[in-house]
């Protein structure tokens, strides 16, 4: 007798370990963005990222409606509905808005992952995010030691642009791009010491945070490594405080002064670099010298004259440099520390390394274009390329001039939702260290986001930072209605 055989509806266990592997996936592809510079491969990563949002909410459809919910999240959508509007919109300049399928990743489904799996007390699709992250902040961390060992093949140095740029690590394309990362492996490793018992696992992560600090030292990303000192001081602060004022006395001051000790430690470590640096270069150049029969005198990378800078604009490469002047091409301490972008703190600190002219700008095209207000601007690089950037360097005013005001609005309504989640969570006498390492995390990463399009838009290489932002913040306010007594929906782990 002939029959037909009906297949079996999935389970809810394996609609869920769905739901998990298309998190997973995405965050794989958001990280591996910043190592591709090809455009083609950047579109296929897109496309493949739109078709994991898809997956993942065809599976969370099918266990919403068997659980007779509604649908957890309505802001993201707006968001992303808007995104598409301007999108249809006919701009000379789309290069940024191209970038859909990240956009979508983090909006549809970072941010309500949390929520929609029930996830926010297993937390799996956090800490496997978490633990991959920190994996490769310590790829990072090898690939930096590789470069002071001088032992980067050529091929690899021009391949994925290892290299130094003057005296900071160039890594994942810029060396902001991976501060970022060592930044969140730093608190994810910080947050996975306070939850290990054995007392070699808690030593192993110390170290990976040692490491990773160091390496983000080189780096010297000024708009992230005070965080990252922030960031450590605030956990033992946590550590030490439990309630009473003398433990929050004792512990301001200990955090104040393991801040301090790890700013110093930064400055001392990249001016170590630098001296190191610029004492290769002057051998080699001795070397050259030599050989080609040229006397040289050359035995201090200090005492070379130094090539002035001050005209130079924001984003000066060694190229440039050399045709500025026409000193020899050696490079001495300070000219070194120069390239890339950067000068003396006390130089670039009245400016913020050029920000401050870049954003006059931005809103002197506001005042010349108000239709930005509506449509975003016709072409972002039109308005700020006199000044020197490649971006708008503020990722609320980044939002701004890409997607306009209503793009702006719900940016600022995110903005508040992180705040107040993230400063209730640090003072909740219940939520745990590694809820409080979170919260930090996400306070550090908003704040880095004034000088940096790191957040809300489509700006750059800058999508992973949005993605872990985005993620936990979802469970950050997930964690925020449990300690208030509020219900959140419960789903079984993957």
């Amino acid at each position: 007798m002939n029959s037909l055989v009906k297949s079996a509806p999935l389970s809810d266990s394996r609609l869920t370990r769905v739901q998990y592997l298309c998190l997973f996936a995405a965050g794989v592809l958001e990280f591996l963005s910043l190592a591709v510079a090809h455009d083609i491969t950047n579109v296929l990563l897109q496309r493949a990222l739109l078709v994991l949002v898809v997956l993942f909410w065809a599976a969370s459809a099918i266990l919403l409606h068997r659980s007779h919910r509604k649908l957890p999240v309505i802001l993201p959508f707006v968001m992303v509905l808007w995104f598409l509007v301007i999108q249809s919109i006919p701009h000379t300049d789309q290069l940024y808005l191209r970038h859909f399928g990240f956009f979508f990743g983090v909006y549809l489904l970072a941010f309500p992952y949390a929520v929609v799996t029930g996830d926010a007390d297993g937390q799996a699709g956090l800490k496997t995010i978490a633990k991959s992250l920190s994996a490769a902040a310590l790829v990072l961390v090898l690939q930096t030691f590789l470069l002071l060992a001088d032992l980067v093949p050529a091929f690899v140095e021009s391949e994925f642009e290892l290299y130094w740029q003057g005296a900071r690590v160039h890594l994942m394309m810029h060396p902001n791009y991976s501060a970022r990362v060592f930044l969140i492996g730093i608190a994810f490793c910080l947050g996975f010491f306070f939850q290990a018992s054995g007392k070699l696992r808690k030593a192993l992560l110390l170290v990976a945070v040692a490491l990773q600090f160091f390496a983000l030292s080189l780096t010297n990303s000024r708009t992230v490594i005070p965080f990252a000192c922030l960031l450590i001081g605030g956990a033992v602060f946590f550590v030490i405080f439990k309630g009473t004022p003398r433990q929050f006395l004792l512990g301001f001051i200990t955090a104040l002064a393991v801040t301090a000790a790890l700013l110093l430690a930064y400055l001392g470590l990249f001016q170590w670099n630098s001296d190191r640096l610029a004492a290769v270069q002057c051998q080699s150049q001795a070397a050259e010298d030599v050989r080609a029969g040229v006397p040289s005198d050359i035995t201090d990378p200090v005492s070379v004259p130094v090539v002035t800078l001050s005209a130079a604009p924001v984003h000066d490469s060694v190229a440039t440099l050399a045709a500025a002047s026409p000193a020899p091409a050696v490079v001495s301490v300070n000219s070194l520390q120069s390239e890339g972008g950067q000068h003396a703190l006390s130089q670039d600190m009245y400016t913020l390394n050029g920000r401050t002219t870049i954003w006059r700008a931005a809103l002197q095209g506001l005042k010349e274009d108000p239709m930005i207000l509506i449509r975003g601007a016709d072409s972002i690089d039109a308005l700020i390329w006199h000044t020197g950037g490649l971006h708008l360097h503020n990722a609320w005013l980044q939002t701004l001039f890409q997607l306009g005001l209503p793009a702006l609005i719900i940016s600022l309504i995110f903005t508040v939702q992180a705040v107040w989640t993230g400063v209730y969570l640090l003072f909740h006498r219940k939520a745990d260290l590694w809820k409080k390492i979170i919260a930090m995390l996400l306070l550090c990463l908003l704040v880095s986001a004034i000088s940096e399009p790191s957040l809300f838009c489509t700006s750059g290489k800058w999508h992973f930072a949005d993605f872990v932002f985005f993620l936990c913040l979802g469970y950050a306010v997930q964690w925020r209605k449990q300690l208030s007594g509020k219900k959140c929906a419960a789903s079984p782990a993957p």
